[in-house]
């Protein structure tokens, strides 16, 4: 008789928590590729505005534990992404030294580098960026990440409360560098430069890649909500309504679908058309500061990626100011999705769960930064007291 084909392929779920609420997806092996286990989404309604910020985290924490438990996920291990605006991040220059050596002056500095004062317990990582010339010397650029410990251990604590088992937390944006990396396997692709534009609610970040490795990263103010903002006010319509149009604008456009009503969506497109050049015009200062540092170097090609990345002229503003292919990411392509749920629909881009797919494949040793690098990848460890919280019991079978 045969066999049922293993669970071992299973990997742990992805917990992506985002300014609008926190995206669940969990990924496995399926001979040679990936199937999709489970998905879901956990958001607050209107009234928790009324709440004050620990109540909203408790009401969400509510949600994710009833998500968890009717969408099918396997095991309770899970890797958490925390919002990018509890990150600090900074790029610093030093010069080459040894390892050791360079593992102290950092853990030396960091702190105060991040702006985190002796008061403010903090988790701190970083990561190679590579060798920058300044002047007539050669110098390693280094990323730094930090987030307050409390803030860390509220979220870490919180997930395992409800029943899972937190493993690691780390930058979304390492997720998000992780997700893509799936069809480099060649030596010539650790040259390959890529630009990551994830377009969320409260920020856009830009994340450049040289391979498998994060070589940039910088966040601005400009999101959906900046967009929302300057809409509402050139249409004098309230910010809710507008949300929802916009939403429906983006849905039917990454669906290839014109739109309901062209002249809302000429009245809208015309209202945050500056938020778009403005976004453009960010991203082509990270491409200017990524050539002049990295001797030239121009990526072959600019992923968006987030909730926002199919807004209606965002793809057309980018290449009109940078001059180098652009298109919508599809964190799940090539991905088995023959038991999508609702919340994942096979015919869209699904680039909002970028971060989640990320995060799921932490544990795809296939997917890790070059093995010179790959011990300062920035990446917080969950608090041992969290992760020893006993879990409720997983399905027979499960990770």
């Amino acid at each position: 008789m045969l066999r049922l084909w293993p669970q071992s392929g299973v990997f742990p779920i992805g917990v992506d928590f985002g300014a609008g609420g926190v995206r669940l997806l969990q990924l496995g092996r399926n001979r040679g590729g990936y199937r999709l286990i489970a998905a879901a989404t956990a958001e607050l309604d209107s009234s928790a505005a009324q709440l004050n910020e620990d109540a909203r985290f408790r009401t969400l924490l509510d949600t994710v534990r009833r998500r968890v438990e009717s969408a099918g996920f396997s095991g309770r291990r899970c890797v958490i992404s925390v919002e990018d605006t509890l990150l600090r991040v900074k790029s610093i220059r030093q010069p080459i030294m040894p390892a050791s050596d360079a593992e102290k002056a950092i853990r030396l500095e960091a702190g105060d580098r991040l702006g985190f004062g002796e008061d403010t317990p903090s988790e701190i990582g970083w990561i190679r960026a590579g060798e920058v010339r300044q002047g007539d010397d050669v110098r390693e650029e280094l990323i730094l990440v930090g987030a307050e410990q409390r803030r860390l251990e509220q979220i870490v604590d919180g997930v395992a409360a409800i029943g899972l088992q937190p493993i690691a937390v780390e930058p979304g944006f390492l997720a998000t560098a992780r997700c893509f990396a799936r069809d480099l396997r060649r030596a010539s692709d650790t040259e390959i430069i890529r630009f990551v534009i994830d377009v969320g609610y409260l920020t856009t970040t830009v994340t450049i890649l040289r391979g498998l490795d994060v070589v940039f990263y910088k966040r601005f103010e400009i999101g959906g909500r900046s967009m929302d903002a300057a809409a509402a006010e050139r249409l004098r319509l309230d910010k809710a309504t507008i949300a929802d149009l916009r939403r429906q604008r983006i849905e039917q456009n990454e669906l290839g679908v014109k739109p309901k009503d062209e002249r809302v969506h000429r009245a809208i497109y015309t209202a945050i058309r500056p938020s778009l050049e403005e976004l453009a015009h960010e991203v082509s200062l990270c491409l200017r500061y990524h050539s002049v540092s990295f001797c030239g170097q121009r990526p072959d090609k600019v992923v968006v990626v987030g909730g926002d990345a199919a807004e209606p002229g965002l793809v057309e503003a980018l290449y009109e100011t940078l001059r180098v292919p652009v298109e919508i990411g599809r964190p799940l392509e090539g991905v088995e999705l023959s038991r999508a749920t609702g919340v994942i629909e096979p015919h869209r881009a699904l680039s909002a769960w970028t971060v989640a797919t990320g995060l799921c494949l932490r544990s795809d040793a296939s997917l890790a930064p070059s093995a010179d690098r790959a011990e300062q990848t920035a990446r917080f460890l969950a608090r041992k007291r969290a992760t020893d919280r006993p879990a409720k019991p997983a399905r027979k079978g499960a990770a």
